[in-house]
C-alpha cells in the first residue's frame, strides 16, 4: 500500500505500477521465506542438540502477535524435567534375596548397531510457502506475511538419523536396600526454550522490518531513477 501510493505520486500509469508491485512482491516474498526458514532450523537445530523432543514434537508457526513466530501447539516453551528416581520401576519383577530384599541386574550402557534418529522434528518449513502479494510498509509488510503463512497445521514428521557406535553395557545389580532418592535417579534436564525462541523471533521481526524497508525503497528509488 505504501509504495503503491508512492508509485501512483510519481504519475506512474496502473500498468507500470502493478508490474512493479508484481516485482517487489515477489523479491519480498522470496526474502521472507529464506528468513523465516532459516530460524525454523536454527529452533530445531537447537531443539535436537539438547534433547527436546516435546518441542520438536510441536513446533509450530503462529502468526497471532502480528508477526511470524516460532512456538508450539500448548504455547510451552520449557520442557526441562525434573529428577526422576528409577529404583521403584527397576524393581518390578525383581528377584527376592535370602535376606528377604529385592534385587535385579541390570545393563547398563552400550547401545545398538542400528543408527538412532535424532528427536524427531515437523516439518513446518514446507508450510512457508503460501504468502501475501500485498506490498506494504515495513511493518505492516510482515503483519500481511504472517497472516498468509501456512502455520504448521499439517506438518509432517522427518528424522534425521545419526551415527551410533556399539560398545558393550555394563552389569549392575539394582537393589531395595539401596537409596532409592540417590542411586538410579535420572537427572534433571533442561530443556528450556524460552529464551533461544525469544532471540530467533526477534531476529526473524527485525530481518523481515529491514528486509522490507530496502526492497521497498530499492524500488521506489528506481521508480524515480525512470521517471526522471
Amino acid at each position: 500500500m505504501y509504495l503503491r501510493s508512492r508509485l501512483q505520486s510519481l504519475g506512474l500509469s496502473s500498468g507500470e505500477v502493478s508490474s512493479i508491485m508484481e516485482s517487489a512482491s515477489s523479491e519480498i516474498q522470496q526474502a521472507t521465506y529464506s528468513i523465516v526458514e532459516k530460524a525454523v532450523y536454527e529452533a530445531e537445530d537447537y531443539g535436537s542438540s539438547i534433547g527436546a523432543e516435546e518441542f520438536l514434537a510441536q513446533i509450530k508457526l503462529d502468526a497471532s502477535s502480528g508477526y511470524i513466530e516460532i512456538s508450539t501447539d500448548s504455547g510451552q516453551t520449557d520442557f526441562s524435567q525434573p529428577p526422576l528416581p528409577m529404583l521403584p520401576w527397576l524393581l518390578n519383577k525383581a528377584k527376592t534375596a535370602k535376606d528377604g530384599s529385592r534385587y535385579k541386574v541390570i545393563p547398563v550402557g552400550g547401545v545398538s548397531s542400528k543408527p538412532k534418529p535424532t528427536p524427531q522434528a515437523r516439518d513446518i518449513a514446507s508450510g512457508l510457502n503460501s504468502m501475501s502479494s500485498e506490498v506494504a510498509p515495513a511493518s505492516a509488510m510482515a503483519e500481511s506475511m504472517a497472516a498468509a503463512f501456512g502455520l504448521g497445521a499439517s506438518a509432517s514428521i522427518t528424522e534425521r538419523q545419526r551415527p551410533v557406535s556399539v560398545e558393550k553395557p555394563e552389569f549392575r545389580t539394582a537393589s531395595s536396600k539401596q537409596d532409592a532418592s540417590r542411586q538410579w535417579v535420572l537427572p534433571a534436564k533442561d530443556l528450556d526454550m524460552t529464551g533461544t525462541l525469544m532471540t530467533i523471533n526477534a531476529t526473524i521481526r527485525s530481518e523481515i522490518d529491514r528486509t522490507c524497508d530496502e526492497i521497498i525503497n530499492k524500488y521506489e528509488m528506481e521508480a524515480k531513477k525512470w521517471r526522471g
